[in-house]
């Protein structure tokens, strides 16, 4: 008993249990995009709720024109159609306030309590929020109405009593390019002609579905940034198997450790010296691990520093450290700038950054030991053991081994990092998830109001070539065909525009100790593609029955 060291005592709060913080920037991460996320869906439902009223208007354009003639003022009339859009707004309000503060969050929780073992979920209302989201719908729905009926009830009656003269067509840029045209059928001289003719209706259906592809990419490209992560960081950066900590550097050289890592064909071991320390500049504080191998010549055998962006290989000198990304991207800093030291005991030091490396998890400075002894003036403790397995050792068996030996305090696999932090990192599936079901709705609803609104607007045009003798799939391909376009079009622009929203959101969706892939495979963008024209040929299967609804007599009744 005497012999035993005399324990440390250790005072920590919740704030360093490693659950309690994760389950915190979880909560963090979705604050933050649900502060850009709603923000796209406002603008579609805006432009909905404007295409909508102007289409309503344009139907009761002659019943407008009645109430006037019989008496009634402009801000009587536009009233009415206040009342009818601010009704539905404050309907559709109320539902998603309900469903936001009840459904939504049980889900999330639902979701999480798989990773975090948690209490049942308290639904709290924040009034403030729910009050600050109907005063936007409202007024976003409000605009449009106002915007949608006020061109029309400043007319004079009898203006409104006629109907609106169709939009004429115009020559487009396809036309002058003489011998593409000549060779392009009827069906599709009259869609390319089209495409333009209802510029309103070309830009919403662009504005949708590049937001449909948008969330598409970002969704597959935040799944490629997490695989990534595994791949590049236990493959091309780390290359040993096994990380011990010894009680003393003097245990490196112990018989039995030297026996069991000979049993296990432990061809390559690097001791180094590693503490964990905060690092300041530009007014930020970060924690990192000091990380400082013994032997610089092996030290590529067990680790590759590199730059991720040039993929140039990284050197210790004795004179600059070299800094991870991760570190380097939250503290501002670059190649050349100065970084201080804080170590536990207070003492502080200056040192120069002469590379960043690319790493994924963690954060890291490497120094070499003759600069480790110049700053601090004594030697590094190579308490820690990277070693490198051979292909027929078993690591469970190597771990239980090694801690039987005296000396070894914690020995950790490699394989048990890899699951550790997947585990971690499983949480963004959801998000994921939440993304892809978020863009198929919005494509369904833009595609399918438009379309809806095309149909109406063109029944006696379609009542037309149905008389002339088209089939019902030529009529079909003869409305569909410029969806579609229209699709791939919208489609191209979500291709761009996902680039820079999945960069957004895997800023957001980092967790602090790890640095997400900022590439997206090129099969993401093709099943974005793929999926967004899928959602399109839905909804035009959808809208089948409404064309074979059309009465050719009497859409074609006279007006007069």
């Amino acid at each position: 008993i005497a012999s035993i060291e005399k324990g440390k005592l250790y005072l920590m709060d919740r704030s360093v249990l490693p659950n309690y913080v994760g389950y915190e920037q979880d909560s963090d991460r979705m604050d933050a995009l649900g502060n850009v996320f709603p923000l796209l869906f406002f603008i579609v439902a805006a432009l909905v709720c404007l295409t909508t009223m102007t289409r309503m208007v344009e139907e009761q354009r002659t019943q407008i024109g009645v109430l006037k003639a019989v008496g009634y003022g402009t801000w009587a009339v536009a009233q009415k159609f206040l009342i009818y859009g601010c009704t539905a707004a404050i309907i559709g309000c109320v539902i998603g306030c309900i469903i936001g503060t009840t459904a939504i969050p049980w889900i999330i929780c639902t979701c999480y309590a798989i990773m975090y073992t948690l209490p049942a979920p308290v639904l709290a209302i924040h009034w403030g929020t729910l009050i600050g989201v109907a005063i936007a719908s409202v007024g976003c729905t409000v605009l449009a109405v106002l915007w949608a009926v006020w061109a029309s009830v400043v007319r004079t009656p009898a203006a409104l009593m006629r109907p609106k003269a169709p939009k004429a067509g115009k020559r487009i840029l396809l036309e002058r390019i003489t011998p593409l045209w000549q060779r392009m059928s009827f069906s599709a001289k009259v869609s390319a002609r089209n495409l333009l003719r209802y510029k309103k209706r070309f830009f919403m259906t662009i504005v949708g579905i590049s937001g449909c592809t948008a969330l598409l990419v970002t969704g597959f490209g935040l799944s490629d940034s997490i695989n990534e992560i595994m791949d590049k960081q236990y493959a091309e950066l780390n290359h040993y198997d096994v990380l011990m900590v010894l009680k003393n550097a003097k245990f490196a050289d112990s018989e039995p450790i030297r026996q069991v890592m000979e049993t296990h064909h432990a061809d390559s071991v690097l001791p180094v010296h590693r503490e964990t320390l905060d690092i300041s500049a530009n007014d930020k504080t970060y924690e990192a691990d000091l990380f400082i191998p013994k032997d610089l010549d092996s030290f590529p055998q067990h680790m590759t520093l590199r730059n991720r962006k040039t993929g140039n290989m990284l050197t210790l000198d004795n004179e600059t450290v070299i800094l991870t990304e991760k570190a380097a991207e939250t503290m501002g800093l670059s190649v050349g700038d100065s970084l201080k030291l804080i170590k536990d005991s207070g003492k502080t030091v200056l040192v120069k950054i002469g590379g960043i490396a690319e790493n994924y998890v963690g954060s890291y400075v490497y120094m070499s030991p003759a600069q480790y002894e110049k700053l601090f003036q004594k030697s590094p403790n190579y308490r820690m053991l990277l070693a490198k397995l051979g292909n027929t050792a078993d690591g469970t068996d190597f771990a239980e081994a090694m801690l039987d030996c005296e000396g070894v305090t914690t020995i950790s696999l490699v394989e048990e990092m890899k699951q550790s932090f997947h585990n971690m990192v499983t949480s963004i599936n959801y998000i994921i998830v939440v993304l892809i079901i978020s863009a198929g709705l919005l494509a369904f609803v833009v595609l399918y109001n438009l379309m809806n609104i095309n149909i109406t607007e063109r029944e006696r045009e379609l009542a037309t070539i149905k008389v002339l003798g088209f089939y019902e799939g030529e009529v079909g391909a003869y409305v569909f065909r410029e969806t579609l376009i229209l699709s791939l079009l919208g489609s191209a622009a979500g291709l761009v525009l996902g680039i820079f929203l999945h960069g957004f959101v895997v800023r957001t969706a980092e967790v602090d100790m790890a640095i997400f892939g900022r590439e997206i495979a090129p099969s993401s963008f093709v099943y974005a593609l793929i999926l967004t024209m899928v959602f399109s040929f839905i909804v035009c299967l959808a809208m089948l029955p409404k064309l074979r609804r059309i009465s050719m007599v009497e859409s074609l009744k006279s007006v007069d």
